[in-house]
């Protein structure tokens, strides 16, 4: 349409200027062709110009055209990065409301199925316990038999169930005069023995990491050899006949005060990660230690051992306290260590007594002790502060051959009755030391000078630096604060 415009245009001016031409009458028919020609010109560039003023037009509509389909096709990313951000939106919520739905349908699954599983369990707690309390001896086994199987599948229910077993081995046997009676809870009581030593020994079927309490318990021909508890109280227990703890592993305590023992006590290569109590403790026939380890401390107090008594070898990391005890057999400390403060008193030994080969690492301390039998100090080492005998009797003989110390040895109101091997007691304090006159042999350390005042019986000995009362006194109060 433009292009018509433009055209008829160019065609009126070209017959207005070409009229207008012939209205000038030129007599000159070249001037004439020239002016005509001029017209023809004028109007071809009035039609290039307009073409050319169309063309610029439609470029220009063109690119309007462009921007205009361009700000369209923005509006339309625009619009649709709003519609995928409101769907990703929309499908995050979903999601979001799903997991949540998910998540409470499984615990309300789970939640179900805890309180199914713990009313399960509730139901068989309920029913070994009804069991375990009848007094038929078949229902009673069962019902023991139905706690070992609650521990063995719930670990957490372990300490409870030994707790129970605990208490029946706990409660009073019945009387000898009902043998009927008697045989029965011996059953029972054995099958409960059996099941804790079962599951207390490492590597052999199910392992329950429990403690157990059997405090007050008579327990006949106990044997928990080889077996491994959290601790083990046997506080005024009784064991009948031989006890077998051979091996025993304890993380804690092992605590015996007030237990007695009738037979036997095996108790070798015992390893104990806390204290050993055996205060007001009765041991009426042999008990053997030997090759034990002790971590924490060990107490002795007013404790019984009647018959042959052995800690040969044993380790003890603690310190190692001995008070108002007896011994009334042969007693054996040969190769002990002992890593920390040792102390003996208001103790006597009737049969020998050996601490060959002992290691002393801490503070020793040995008064108000009284030796029946002989004492062997041999091969000894006191490596530590110096070792101190006050208010001892030798009533036999008494040897330190080879004996090791760091720092000398204190003897304070001693009596040495028989026999007596000091030689190698180097620099020896001396006070209120007396001798028996023996014809057996004695030799007393180098700086030691007989005292006048003895009589044909006894002979009283001094060191030659003179009285040492300050300095006994002096290591006695320093080791009542260790």
């Amino acid at each position: 349409m433009v292009g018509v415009v433009v055209l008829l245009v160019a065609g009126v001016a070209l017959v207005v200027m070409w009229r207008w031409v012939d209205s000038l009458a030129l007599a000159d028919p070249e001037k004439k062709a020239t002016t005509q020609l001029e017209v023809i010109k004028a109007a071809s560039g009035i039609a290039i110009g307009g073409g050319g003023l169309f063309a610029l037009y439609l470029a220009a509509r063109r690119q309007r055209t462009q921007e205009l389909e361009l700000e369209v096709r923005h509006d339309e990313l625009r619009n649709r990065q709003v519609e995928l951000v409101q769907r990703d939106r929309t499908q995050e919520h979903a999601e979001r409301t799903a997991e949540v739905t998910r998540l409470h349908a499984e615990q309300v699954a789970a939640d179900a199925r805890h309180d199914a599983a713990e009313r399960r369990l509730t139901e068989l707690y309920t029913k070994a316990a009804e069991q375990f309390g009848s007094d038929n001896v078949a229902v009673q086994l069962a019902g023991l038999y139905g706690f070992e199987r609650l521990a063995n599948d719930h670990a957490e229910l372990r300490q409870t169930v030994v707790n129970v077993i605990c208490s029946l081995l706990r409660m009073p046997a019945p009387s000898a005069n009902d043998a009927a009676t008697m045989s029965k809870s011996s059953q029972v009581r054995g099958a409960a023995l059996r099941i804790l030593q079962e599951h207390l020994t490492q590597g052999a079927g199910k392992y329950w990491a429990v403690g157990i309490d059997l405090s007050g318990a008579r327990l006949k021909n106990l044997n928990l050899a080889g077996c491994r508890v959290e601790k083990g109280l046997f506080v005024e227990s009784i064991f009948v006949d031989a006890c077998d703890i051979t091996g025993l592993t304890t993380a804690e305590e092992l605590n015996l005060t007030g237990a007695t023992f009738e037979g036997v006590l095996m108790a070798t290569q015992v390893y104990i990660g806390g204290a050993l109590a055996l205060d007001d403790a009765k041991f009426l026939a042999d008990v053997d230690f030997g090759g034990s380890g002790i971590v924490g401390p060990v107490s002795l107090a007013e404790t019984t051992f009647s018959g042959f008594t052995s800690f040969a070898g044993c380790r003890f990391g603690g310190s190692a306290r001995c008070s108002d005890s007896g011994f009334f057999g042969p007693v054996e400390f040969t190769g002990v260590t002992f890593n920390d403060a040792v102390e003996i008193r208001s103790t006597s030994f009737e049969g020998e007594v050996s601490f060959r080969g002992t290691y002393f690492e801490g503070p020793t301390r040995i008064s108000d002790v009284t030796f029946l039998d002989e004492v062997w100090f041999n091969n000894s080492e006191f490596t530590a502060s110096t070792p101190l005998l006050s208010a001892v009797q030798f009533s036999s003989d008494v040897w330190f051959h080879g004996v090791g110390l760091s720092n000398g040895i204190l003897f304070h109101d001693v009596w040495f009755e028989g026999a007596a091997d000091l030689g190698d007691c180097d620099d020896a304090g001396a006070s209120d030391v007396r001798a028996r006159r023996v014809p057996l042999f004695q030799q007393w350390p180098t700086n030691w000078e007989e005292s006048e005042g003895g009589d044909g019986e006894w002979r009283y000995f001094a060191d030659n630096a003179g009285s040492r009362e300050l300095e006994f006194a002096a290591v006695l109060w320093n080791f009542a604060q260790d």
